[in-house]
């Protein structure tokens, strides 16, 4: 650890005491600060509110503790990607009483450590737990949500939750849908076997961002009920939808005036034309389109090769 690094950091410690956000994402990446150098700054930052710790391979069950004693009016906390020890450190975020927004995706914890944190946590308004390597019973972990929730969530990220039930996570929509503005759904590989689009326009007004990655059984009647009941629809993940076709993504940009963003990337039944035509249909928005910048780039590459001649 350099010792100027750990110098200056202890230095400037102390004329923080004030600071409200903090971005230290990446923080000990290459050796630069040591764990008890952090867990010294983070006492010295009472009135902090804001705190990104993302991928932080220091990041420890002292930090966490030091956080708890010390860090308390935190509002905001990124741990993710951070997967060193974090299993063992759950009982001290149970004690952070103000947060608002918790993201824990990527890191090691257990069903029965994740419940208990949910549990205590009643001020939520959004939960990204996305890609649950221990999280073996999901079913359990939505149904807490759905029963005993941790706060009025506003977003929740559930990326590769490939074990939720459609049932379990249709009864969520229907308990919590209203006050959802931002759903993750992709890769839930399990819920992606039917066409999901009916519970979330029924469920969920107010949603502005909807991914459905790998969601290979949305349909063109599902995108038509989408575009009846999520007016206010900005981004759309369709990426690896089987059956949607022109048909659907049409209606969809008649009705959805909001919408901005657009990804159909390796959707089969959509080809570059359709996208051309979307697009000069709706020319406010913006579609990813893989195929399309394939073609375009060989076009260009040819165009390259021919001038070089």
């Amino acid at each position: 650890v350099s010792t100027q690094s750990t110098g200056s950091i202890v230095y400037i410690s102390s004329r923080c005491c004030a600071l409200r956000k903090l971005e230290m994402s990446w923080l000990g990446t290459n050796n630069q600060i040591s764990t008890p150098v952090l867990c010294h700054f983070l006492r010295n930052v009472p009135n902090l509110v804001e705190l990104r710790l993302s991928s932080c391979p220091i990041l420890a069950s002292s930090v966490l503790e030091t956080l708890a004693i010390y860090c308390s009016n935190l509002e905001l906390l990124d741990i993710s990607y951070s997967i060193n020890g974090l299993h063992l450190c759950v009982s001290w975020l149970t004690n952070l009483k103000h947060l608002k927004y918790l993201n824990l995706g990527h890191t090691l914890m257990t069903t029965s450590e994740l419940l208990y944190l949910l549990a205590k946590l009643q001020n939520l308004e959004w939960l990204l737990i996305g890609s649950p390597s221990l999280i073996a019973d999901q079913d359990t972990v939505i149904n807490l949500l759905t029963w005993n929730p941790c706060g009025k969530l506003k977003g929740i990220e559930l990326w590769y939750w490939d074990k939720i039930s459609f049932s379990c996570i249709s009864q969520f929509l229907h308990c919590h849908g209203k006050t959802l503005v931002e759903l993750d759904l992709g890769w839930c590989l399990s819920i992606g076997l039917h066409d999901i689009l009916p519970n979330i326009a029924g469920s969920c007004p107010n949603l502005v961002v909807l991914v459905l990655t790998a969601h290979h059984e949305t349909t063109d009647a599902g995108l038509i009920d989408l575009s009846k009941g999520c007016k206010f629809l900005w981004y759309l993940d369709l990426l690896g939808s089987r059956n949607i076709t022109f048909t659907g993504l049409h209606a969809l940009g008649i009705a959805c005036h909001k919408l901005k963003l657009l990804d159909v990337s390796y959707c089969s039944k959509i080809s570059v034309e359709d996208v051309a035509s979307l697009q000069m249909h709706f020319s406010h928005i913006s579609i990813k389109h893989v195929e399309t910048y394939l073609q375009k780039s060989k076009v260009f590459s040819a165009e390259g090769n021919n001038r070089s001649l």
